[in-house]
């Protein structure tokens, strides 16, 4: 039996989220590894990015899906590690973990670990990539790929552009953005499912690009365009 774990941590706003999409794409996932609680920092910078325009879903929602349940220390952790090496699953759905996953983690996966990054890869490495696309004059959007040790770096499964329509402004944007990484990372997720890909066959990402966090100033900038959209 080929088993899909999810990962995430108490609170996210991403897994509440994912659960129908995958459902809707065909996906029915097996266990979810739990590790924490969402933090109050992550929590705050998704609310001041996206003022009025994302609700924060509510988690327990999730007990509809009847999805086995675990609460461990940490994924990186030998309670977590020894769970994967049992399930044996087929591949793993990061739906947002506290953790920079390590190689022996990475490893216990079949196929490998999904992940979505919220930039067109391999060019949108890093952070804050829908703010440096749009600074930039490039296309925003989402990439699911396979996780490696190295950031955002790991094989491409599926990307997706998404539009910005005229009159949208920042916070629009970055709230689409959230469902848009939703669907992006289902619509990967149904690709693994349905195919034999892996992070051991697909080719490896080319160039080296990374993008810091985006300065005010540059901020600044990226609203003003948006509003002349």
């Amino acid at each position: 039996m080929k088993e899909i774990v999810i990962l995430s941590t108490i609170g996210s706003e991403i897994l509440p989220l994912l659960l129908p999409k995958l459902l809707e794409h065909g996906v029915k996932a097996d266990f979810l590894l739990l590790d924490g609680i969402i933090t109050e920092k992550h929590k705050q910078i998704v609310l001041d990015r996206t003022k009025g325009f994302f609700e924060w879903p509510d988690f327990f929602s999730i007990e509809k899906y009847n999805l086995p349940a675990y609460l461990v220390k940490n994924h990186n952790g030998e309670q977590c590690l020894d769970m994967l090496k049992k399930l044996q699953p087929d591949f793993i759905i990061n739906a947002g973990t506290p953790r920079i996953l390590k190689a022996l983690f990475l490893s216990l996966a079949g196929r490998g670990v999904l992940n979505c990054h919220p930039g067109l890869l391999p060019k949108y490495r890093g952070c804050t990539c829908p703010e440096w696309s749009i600074y930039n004059d490039d296309e925003v959007g989402a990439t699911c790929h396979f996780m490696t040790e190295g950031i955002d770096a790991g094989p491409i499964v599926y990307s997706e552009a998404m539009p910005i329509k005229k009159g949208e402004n920042y916070e629009q944007v970055r709230a689409k953005m959230i469902y848009h990484m939703v669907e992006t990372l289902a619509k990967g997720a149904r690709l693994v499912a349905d195919s034999e890909i892996s992070a051991r066959n697909l080719p490896p990402q080319t160039g080296d690009s990374y993008f810091k966090v985006i300065d005010e100033i540059s901020l600044v900038e990226v609203k003003e365009k948006l509003a002349q959209n």
